[in-house]
């Protein structure tokens, strides 16, 4: 593996990553489900709730704790943005990690300015959360889109079905109601399950966590690809912006790319 052609390599993650972003930013009309003239949930709304509870997560829970058992490559970008918005920090870096986690090499591609410390601080960046356990964070056990007393708080929607990787996925969406965001932590979120399975191998969530001294408001992309018999983490791209009671907010960009994966 440390023989390969890193300039090589290093494009063909980046031009994934761009590829992902495009492809992401491309949406579908939705079937939004309403509920009827009395409050109650529609048919299609209580579809879409029993897909979602039918919802399966260990394979992604699972993806993302198994990167130790892989020598993998990281393609790692970090950016620090004003309100303006102005870039004024940005750190671009290839990173080779071995089996069982350890850091081998790091490769800087480009930087700008210099961070505070080695990882911005907030819900992704701060490395409080792992990358290997970022799933439980995302993925309450409970969460309030799916608890019966807080549904009429929320708007479900299914999308047009999509292929992923040559597996065929269903997509669904949950978003907090206007005069309910405040509420809720969850304020958007958008699955997509396999069609044969129900695992879910990608998620787009908006969160956000409000304080008197400290307020943060994330939104995160997370992706899986096949790799032989199983799944691994293929992306993670995170829009942070952390707010504290006598500063300015602070806006953080960061994309993570994985790839390379092999057992030995």
């Amino acid at each position: 593996m440390h023989s390969r052609n890193f300039l090589f390599d290093f494009r063909t993650a980046a031009l994934a990553v761009v590829a992902v972003l495009f492809l992401s930013a491309c949406g579908d009309p939705a079937e939004e489900a309403t509920q009827d003239v009395n409050g109650e949930a529609s048919e299609e709304q209580e579809q879409i709730i029993e897909a979602l509870q039918s919802m399966q997560t260990d394979l992604f829970r699972e993806a993302f704790a198994s990167i130790p058992q892989y020598r993998h490559t990281r393609y790692l970008r970090t950016e620090q943005w004003t309100p303006e918005p102005r870039v004024i920090n940005r750190k671009v870096s290839t990173r080779e990690f071995d089996i069982g986690g350890r850091e081998i090499s790091v490769t800087v591609r480009d930087s700008l300015g210099a961070f505070a410390r080695d990882r911005a601080p907030g819900f992704i960046a701060s490395g409080d959360v792992p990358l290997t356990t970022l799933p439980t964070y995302i993925l309450p056990d409970d969460p309030a889109y799916l608890e019966p007393r807080y549904q009429e708080s929320f708007i479900y929607a299914q999308h047009a079905d999509t292929t992923l990787w040559g597996h065929s996925a269903r997509v669904f969406e949950v978003r907090a109601r206007e005069d309910s965001r405040e509420d809720q932590a969850i304020r958007s979120a958008k699955f997509y399950l396999l069609t044969d399975s129900d695992e879910l191998v990608k998620l787009h969530i908006q969160r956000v966590d409000d304080g008197l001294l400290f307020g943060e408001n994330t939104t995160l992309d997370m992706a899986l690809r096949p790799l032989n018999d199983t799944w691994v983490p293929s992306l993670l791209r995170a829009h942070t912006a952390v707010g504290t009671l006598f500063r300015d907010n602070q806006i953080f960009r960061t994309v993570v790319a994985l790839y390379d994966f092999q057992r030995e």
